[in-house]
This record gives structure tokens, C-alpha cells and sequence, in this order.
């Protein structure tokens, strides 16, 4: 299957669990006040870090984290997209504060609860 085949076919598996899913709203604060389009954040997360991430945030790719088992707060979590940890690169230079934001309330909701 082509990458843009696979692309639309996870957007589309996300749209349709996100619309059957009656989860509680992200507890709010300076990091998750945005409400940004699920889609958005999908398309985000799966462009720039489900290579090693993978769509599901438990991939584990050169040493990746687990974001479905993260510890890290929203802070935490916004900190380290901007800045970089590790091997993950900084993003500060290759995305606006928002689509930060948006992937900060995204990777929190990858989280088991």
C-alpha cells in the first residue's frame, strides 16, 4: 500500500473512534486551552512523529518513548516537542507554538489511563 493510501486510512480510522468514543474532555490548562481539530493533531502526529513513535505512540523507534505510558505532564510534554530530548529532535524551528500545542493535547490523549 502507498504511504498517502496509508495516511488517509489512519485519519479516517482516528475520525471514526474519536466520533464513537464518549472519553472525558483533556483537563484543561496553559497547554491544552487550544482546541484544535482532532485532524489536525493526527495529521500532525502521524507527519512528523510516527516514524519513531509509531501511530499508536508505543513504537519505540531509536529509542523513542512510550507515549502511551508517559509520565510526563503537559508541561513536560510541550517542553520536550519544542526542545528536543534525547534523540528526538527540537521542533521550536520547524512548527508554530499552536501545532506544539496541538500535538501536546494529542500526545495526552495517547496516554493509557
Amino acid at each position: 500500500m502507498n504511504h498517502p493510501a496509508c495516511v488517509v486510512i489512519v485519519i479516517m480510522s482516528f475520525l471514526v473512534i474519536t466520533a464513537c468514543s464518549n472519553q472525558e474532555p483533556a483537563k484543561q490548562d496553559k497547554y491544552t486551552t487550544a482546541t484544535p481539530k482532532a485532524e489536525d493533531a493526527k495529521i500532525l502526529f502521524v507527519s512528523q512523529c510516527a516514524a519513531c513513535h509509531g501511530n499508536n505512540g508505543k513504537a519505540g523507534i531509536a529509542g523513542a518513548a512510550n507515549l502511551q505510558a508517559s509520565q510526563l505532564d503537559s508541561a513536560a510534554i510541550f517542553q520536550t516537542i519544542k526542545y528536543g530530548r534525547g534523540n528526538m529532535p527540537a521542533y521550536k524551528e520547524k512548527m508554530a507554538e499552536q501545532e506544539i500545542k496541538q500535538l501536546t493535547i494529542y500526545v495526552n490523549h495517547l496516554k493509557t489511563k
